[in-house]
């Protein structure tokens, strides 16, 4: 099953990537998750 994670939390509620990516730091080493590339961009 592929799960894509949205750039939940960087549109109209006002936070950042560089806010939110670091919590998702965990899900990028998952081979099922597939994260924005905004998030991509801070977690390197």
């Amino acid at each position: 099953m592929k799960n894509e994670v949205t750039a939940v939390g960087c549109g109209i509620a006002g936070y950042t990537p560089q806010q939110v990516a670091p919590m998702f730091r965990a899900a990028a080493a998952l081979e099922n998750i597939y994260l924005p590339l905004v998030f991509w961009d801070v977690l390197g």
